[in-house]
């Protein structure tokens, strides 16, 4: 029998999507805060493959964190993400053109030209800022998951796995 659909809370931003930084998006074994590219799909796998007894769990922990609360990188990777999205939507556009135009046309090959070198040079900036993304202090996510997260998650750097039975009823209690 196919499971019931529970309405699933909007995580999506006005600016940047369904793309950002949110809190336990997966076991967190050590940082509880990570980038999605698309949180709504993992609510979609979530629904699909998660155990009836973690979903409530999962579905009540993942918050979006603030643009307000993130530390100036992961804030310029989520710009660069963006603008990489765009370079990447005008160059499928410019390919198209350059594609149906006659060879000797050197408008549509410098135009095609350009788009594909923005689309490798934010993505090796992009690639760069995920280094240092990587390199922000775990106390620095800790304190950013106390402000955002749910009053009573049960999340600790030793109590990684808070996807396990029974964890769970301390925080649905309402």
């Amino acid at each position: 029998m196919p499971r019931k659909r529970k309405k699933i809370k909007s995580l999506e931003s006005k600016r940047w999507g369904w793309a950002g930084f949110f809190t336990h998006i997966h076991h967190a074994e050590e940082n509880p805060i990570e980038w999605s590219d698309n949180i709504h799909e993992r609510f979609i796998f979530m629904e699909a493959k998660k155990s009836d007894y973690e979903l409530p769990l999962r579905t009540t922990l993942i918050f979006r964190v603030p643009d307000s609360l993130l530390p100036k990188v992961a804030l310029e990777y989520l710009k660069t993400f963006e603008l990489l999205q765009e370079a990447k939507e005008r160059y499928q556009n410019v390919y198209a053109v350059y594609q149906d135009t006659d060879v000797d046309d050197n408008r549509a090959e410098n135009a095609y030209e350009k788009a594909q070198s923005l689309v490798e040079d934010l993505q090796e900036k992009l690639e760069n800022l995920d280094e240092k993304v990587s390199n922000i202090s775990l106390v620095t996510w800790e304190r950013i998951h106390r402000k955002v997260c749910h009053p009573r998650c049960p999340w600790n750097e030793e109590r990684d796995n808070i996807f396990d039975r029974g964890y769970s009823l301390r925080v649905l209690r309402k």
